[in-house]
This record gives structure tokens, C-alpha cells and sequence, in this order.
């Protein structure tokens, strides 16, 4: 039978839908379209001793108002016969679509899926707008499927009372909209306990609010979007019932959230594989778990670290814990006076507690501070979970800090790197007066470890082209002068290490951190000033503009740009040795550098600035060469040479904290090279070795060049 086009069916009796006493016998009900309505003024009764199909759609409605009672009850799904030759009682509910209600009295009684016939079953569809109001639905003892939601809008599930009997009762919420779900549920006073299936399978999210859960035992299966619980003990264990005693066992599966929403909760296992999410606004909440927990999924919790206090949202694990857990915030952030705290306690408030200490479980994570420091749950003893900032009395840095605070030194030996000293870029000069072009490629290895904490290690590679004009002969007694113009690639290739680096509040055996890469392009003006006593100046000015990448397998790929510019002044004076082909040259050198990187966003709450660094080098030394004319014959010769940095790195500035990492700063050099000219060509080789003097900090390193010159 259907209702529809606005009819509207009006009966003071009872009306029964489905009631044959007779198997496989099925009826139909429909009542369909805004405006279509069926009224009765008696009892109402869906799937009485036969199959029945009540179809509520696109805004009809279907109302009760008989207040039902104890004695004379609505049924669904009612069978009181179990005759051999009877199989089942199939009862199917639809109420779809905006403004579609079925509606009975506040107060009704409705005996659902009942009569001793375990072969009984209900399914009640509430979805797209639809609505159900009802006084109590008492589930006694075959199957009851109650859903809200089709992978679609829910609806509004209006029940005062659920009464829980031996049935096999499953609440679906499949909605992707958001559910209150607030009904009272007991179980019937002629049982000690009854047992409730709840899942979440729609992605909306189910405000989980039901009142008593008394003497309710049940399962909750979180396999898609969110139930968020919507009172203290929404599982049951609420002692103003006088039960402890229920048994919920939860599992959230990849999709799933749990969250306690500003409550407490108990439960009695649960298997996470999804989100744990115990957040609250003061951080002072708890989830018990009276038994086991397992899962390889997330815990979100809340945690203040003030000055004079902590606290922190809980899981407290009663039993054993087993699988990897990764532990965080909500906001990513520890909040509160965090960095005074660290101060005087290196433990937080517990965040996890487990009964078993020898639990197989781990549960790891990190949380942001305002700077360069990083939380780290760490496991406090053998029971309980605490976040931490400090690991062997040392602060615990994010990894990408190492790079930030170590790039301006690594782009700033790439730049000394292009400049060198005269005899790196260009070995032997001939004296004559033709223009030349020059070409050289250069490797470098180098290694700092820093006086505190950070290492660095670069492989360095340039190639450089020159051109000399304006060059002049050295005859007669006058002096000799070039200058010209270079450019050059450059590259550094950095790996960043932190002996401090640890994990899960533990200093680590591995202290690699990541690793960074950058590309410049130089440019640069020369002046050499060569006197006939074998003295010489020569002064470069060089500008370069680079590109940093950082790497970190814990951050995005970051660019930056900047610039550097440099200022270098070289002076020697060569002696001969006796009557013999070996000369001996001190030489002296004074290099400025200036270098800009922009800042940049660490991620959107933590800014680096590396700012403007300024250095000043210098070196003194000697080379030792030998050669019959170095003009037409090869030339042999070895370097030694004191370097030393006069001013220190400057700090940069991540989030609202400085931080820096203070190198070797003076250095012995020693070396050796070789120039052969053939005609107006010529060939050079360079190798050299460094090591640092003193215990400030560690520097070595290996570089070698191999360059050309063609003079016509």
C-alpha cells in the first residue's frame, strides 16, 4: 500500500503492518512526499508474526498517539510462536529524506525483534534528514540493526529509552554529517547483563553520549570518521549507577578517531590503529584502560609545561601494551613556560602510564617548542611515559636546527674556496705582456666539528674561467701589472651532524641529522701589482650569489637565496737561496667576507633568521719553490701556511631563541704544486692538506686544483 501526493490516511484503531500468521507472508507500506501522511490513534505495529516493510520517504510522515504501555505495546518485529514449521521475521524500517518522521507518543512502549523467536530481525534505516521519535524500544531477544546514515546525511534518532533484552543489538552510525546520540541504555531488569555492538563507519562524526550503559557490555569498531564521546564514563563504569563491572572492548581502525572531547572514559582493551585523540582544554583528562591495550596508531593528547607546574591529558593502561604507538599534540606544540621549566625538571607531566613494566609496547613522538628545541616522549622508568627537552643534560634540537645554525660558515668556505690565493688560481704567471685566458676545477673536503655540539662535512666543487687585459711586461726595471675577470660555479655538498642528537629522549649512537646543498654562481675582478724585486700584491673583489636546499627526511625540501661579497689582499716577496734554483716567498693575506641569506619559515609558526655574517681571515705563510726559469722550465714548490678567522659565527635566530656553534678557529695548512709551461700553454697542479691547532673545535680537510692558462 502507498500513501503519496499529499493523501493523508487517518485510523483511531490499531493498525497492523504485517500481521499473517502465515511464513514467507510480507507486507508493504509506503508513505511518500511532503504532505503524505498516515495517522493512528491506537497501536502501530510493523512485523507482527510476519515480514513487513514500512517505507517512510521524501518528507511523509507516520504518527502514533497512543502512549503505549506495559500492557498493551507496540511490536516490530514481534513473533510469539516458534512452531517448527516457521523460519523468520525479516522487519524492514526506512525513514530517507528531509522532513520524513516516524512518530510515536513520548511515553510509548515498543517491543521490538521479541516472542522467544531468536530468527527474529529488525533494520531501522534512519538517513538523509529523516527522523524517529519513540519513548522506549525494548530489544529482547532476536537481531536489531538500527542505522543513521547510508554513507550519506544522517538523520535524527529521537529515543528516550533503549532497553537492552538478549538481543543481538547493533547501532550503525554511517552518517557523514555530525549525530547526537543520547538515548538512555539499561539492560532489562530480568537479565545481569546484556552485550551492544556499536560502529562508526560513516566519516562524520557521532557525538557518543548515551546515558547509564547500565550492566551493558559492548563493542565499539571505529572504521571510519569520528565518535567523539560526549560525557564522563559514556562506556559505562559510571559509579552513580552502581556498576563497575561492564566490559567495553574498542577498536579503531585506520580511519577511525576516538576522541574524549573534555571527558573521562574507561574501557576495558582497545586496539588502536587509527587516532587516539584524549585532548582537552585544561589537560587534565584520562582514558583507562582496565586491560590490554595494542595498535600501531596515534595518541593526541594535551600537555602544559608552566613554570611552577604540568599537566597533561592521559592514557593509563592497566594491563600490558603491545605495538608502536606515535605519540603528539594536537597543536604540534608543548604548551606554556616550557624553556624555564626544562630548567629545574626534565620530565613533563605523565602522558602514559602502563601497569606491566615489561610491556612490549613503545610509544614515541615529538612536539614543537617556540625555537629550535624539540619534546620527546622519552620513557621515564619502566611503567610510565613523560615528554622531555633534554637528553644527557643537553638541550634536544629538531634536526633541521644542525643545517640552519651551520649553513652561513658552509657558504662562506665556499666562497674563500673561489678567491684562494694567487698561486691556487693561477700558478705560474709569465711575464709577458699578451692577454691570457684561464681555466681551473677544484675539489675540496672539508670537515668541522664544532666546540659544543655540531659537525658539518662539505665536498666542495668549483669551475672557474678568467680572462687578464690591461696586463702590461716586466722589462727595463718597471713593474708589472694585470687585471681581469673571472667567473665560476661553485658547489657544496654538506652533511649535518649533532653530537647531542637524540631519539625518544636518548642520546643516539646515529648523530647524522640531514644533509644540505649549495650552488653558487661567482664573478670576480683581480689587480696584480709585481715589482722587479720579486715582490708582489694582488687584490681580488668577488661576488656571489647562492642557493641553498635543505633536506631532512623529518621536513620538506627549503630553498634559500642569498649573496655574498668578498675582499681579498695578498702580498709576497720572493728570495733567491744563494746561487741555487730554490727562491723562498713569505707571504701574507687579508680576506673580508660579507654574507646575506634570507629568512625563511621553518614551518608556519617558526621563523629562520641567519641575517647578515661577517668574517675576517687571514694567513701567513711561505712557499718554497724551485725551477731553473719558471717562464720555460717546470716549477716545484711547497706551501706552509697559519690561517686564522678573527670573528666569530654569528648566532641565527630560530623561532624566538639564538642559537650558534663556534668553529676551529686557526688552522695549519701545508701543501705542495707543480707548474709546467709548454710554448704560450701552461698547466698547474695544486694539493693541499689542513688540520686545526689548539682544542677549540676540530677543522681538517683536503683540497686539490688542476688549472690551465693560455697566454698569446
Amino acid at each position: 500500500m502507498t500513501i503519496d501526493n499529499g493523501s493523508k490516511l487517518n485510523s483511531t484503531g490499531t493498525v497492523y503492518i504485517g500481521n499473517q500468521n502465515n511464513d514467507g507472508f510480507g507486507a508493504k507500506f509506503t508513505v511518500t512526499g511532503a504532505g503524505s501522511e498516515l495517522n493512528v490513534g491506537g497501536e502501530l505495529n510493523v512485523g507482527n508474526y510476519s515480514n513487513a516493510n514500512l517505507s517512510i520517504l521524501e518528507g511523509g510522515k507516520v504518527t502514533s498517539t497512543f502512549h503505549g504501555n506495559p500492557n498493551a505495546p507496540h511490536f516490530w518485529g514481534w513473533f510469539l510462536h516458534n512452531g517448527t514449521a516457521r523460519t523468520a521475521i525479516d522487519t524492514k524500517i526506512v525513514i530517507d529524506g528531509e522532513g520524513s518522521e516516524l512518530s510515536y507518543h513520548k511515553n510509548s512502549l515498543i517491543r521490538v525483534v521479541g516472542g522467544g523467536h531468536k530468527a527474529t530481525t529488525l533494520d531501522l534505516l534512519i538517513s538523509n534528514g529523516g527522523k524517529l521519535s519513540a519513548g522506549v524500544l525494548q530489544l529482547e531477544s532476536g537481531t536489531a540493526n538500527i542505522q543513521i546514515g547510508n554513507k550519506s546525511k544522517g538523520g535524527t534518532l529521537d529515543v528516550k529509552r533503549f532497553t537492552i533484552g538478549s538481543a543481538d543489538v547493533k547501532f550503525t552510525f554511517d552518517q557523514n554529517d555530525m549525530l547526537n546520540f543520547t538515548p538512555i541504555i539499561h539492560t532489562h531488569r530480568s537479565l545481569k547483563e546484556s552485550h551492544v555492538n556499536f560502529i562508526q563507519s560513516g566519516s562524520g562524526t557521532t557525538l557518543f553520549a548515551p546515558i547509564g550503559m547500565n550492566n551493558v557490555n559492548s563493542n565499539v569498531d571505529i572504521t571510519d570518521g569520528t565518535l567523539k564521546v560526549g560525557r564522563d564514563n559514556a562506556f559505562g563504569r559510571d559509579n552513580a549507577f552502581g556498576n563497575d563491572s561492564v566490559t567495553t572492548e574498542v577498536n579503531i581502525g585506520e580511519k577511525g578517531t576516538l576522541a574524549l572531547n573534555n571527558f573521562n572514559a574507561s574501557v576495558s582493551t582497545i586496539n588502536n590503529q587509527g587516532t587516539l585523540d584524549l585532548t582537552s582544554d585544561n589537560a587534565d583528562k584520562k582514558l583507562t584502560v582496565y586491560g590490554d591495550y595494542s595498535g600501531d596508531g596515534k595518541l593526541l593528547v594535551k600537555t602544559i609545561w608552566n613554570n611552577a607546574n604540568s599537566s597533561s591529558d592521559v592514557l593509563d593502561i592497566k594491563g600490558t601494551a603491545t605495538g608502536n604507538t606515535v605519540v603528539s599534540t594536537s597543536t604540534g606544540f608543548i604548551e606554556g613556560d616550557v624553556v624555564r621549566q626544562t630548567n629545574q625538571d626534565i620530565y613533563s607531566a605523565d602522558v602514559v602510564k602502563v601497569a606491566d613494566a615489561n610491556h612490549s609496547g613503545t610509544f614515541t613522538g615529538t612536539a614543537k617548542t617556540t625555537n629550535a628545541s624539540e619534546a620527546q616522549l622519552t620513557k621515564k622508568d619502566a611503567n610510565t611515559y613523560a615528554w622531555t627537552l633534554k637528553a644527557l643534560g643537553q638541550n634536544i634540537y629538531i634536526e633541521p636546527a644542525t643545517a640552519y645554525i651551520q649553513m652561513p660558515r658552509v657558504n662562506m668556505e665556499l666562497g674563500y674556496s673561489v678567491l684562494d690565493t694567487l698561486h691556487q688560481r693561477r700558478g705560474e704567471i709569465s711575464q709577458s705582456p699578451n692577454s691570457a685566458v684561464w681555466a681551473r676545477v677544484s675539489g675540496k673536503r672539508l670537515e668541522t666539528e664544532g666546540r659544543t655540539r655540531l659537525d658539518v662535512d662539505s665536498s666542495q666543487y668549483i669551475a672557474q674561467v678568467g680572462y687578464d687585459f690591461n696586463r702590461s711586461e716586466m722589462q727595463n726595471g718597471l713593474p708589472q701589472s694585470l687585471s681581469g675577470v673571472y667567473f665560476a660555479y661553485s658547489r657544496a655538498d654538506s652533511r649535518f651532524y649533532d653530537q647531542y642528537r637524540a631519539e625518544n629522549g636518548v642520546v643516539a649512537a646515529d648523530k647524522y641529522t640531514g644533509k644540505g646543498k649549495t650552488t653558487a654562481a661567482n664573478i670576480g675582478v683581480y689587480h696584480l701589482y709585481r715589482a722587479p724585486n720579486n715582490a708582489y700584491v694582488d687584490t681580488v673583489a668577488q661576488f656571489s650569489y647562492l642557493t641553498n636546499k635543505y633536506n631532512f627526511v623529518s621536513n620538506p625540501e627549503v630553498r634559500q637565496h642569498g649573496w655574498s661579497g668578498a675582499l681579498s689582499v695578498e702580498g709576497g716577496h720572493s728570495f733567491a737561496l744563494g746561487n741555487s734554483n730554490w727562491r723562498l716567498e713569505p707571504q701574507t693575506q687579508l680576506v673580508y667576507q660579507r654574507l646575506k641569506l634570507q629568512s625563511f619559515y621553518h614551518d608556519a609558526d617558526r621563523r629562520v633568521e641567519q641575517g647578515t655574517d661577517n668574517n675576517l681571515r687571514g694567513r701567513i705563510g711561505v712557499r718554497l719553490s724551485h725551477s731553473k726559469d719558471f717562464q720555460r722550465n717546470p716549477t716545484v714548490y711547497f706551501v706552509a701556511n697559519v690561517w686564522h678567522d678573527f670573528i666569530t659565527a654569528k648566532s641565527v635566530l630560530i623561532g624566538d631563541t639564538k642559537y650558534n656553534e663556534n668553529d676551529a678557529r686557526t688552522w695549519l695548512e701545508g701543501g705542495a704544486g707543480l707548474n709546467v709551461p709548454f710554448g704560450n700553454h701552461a698547466i698547474h697542479a695544486d694539493l693541499r692538506l689542513e688540520h686545526s691547532l689548539g682544542n677549540k673545535g676540530n677543522r681538517s680537510g683536503a683540497k686539490a686544483v688542476l688549472g690551465y692558462s693560455y697566454a698569446w
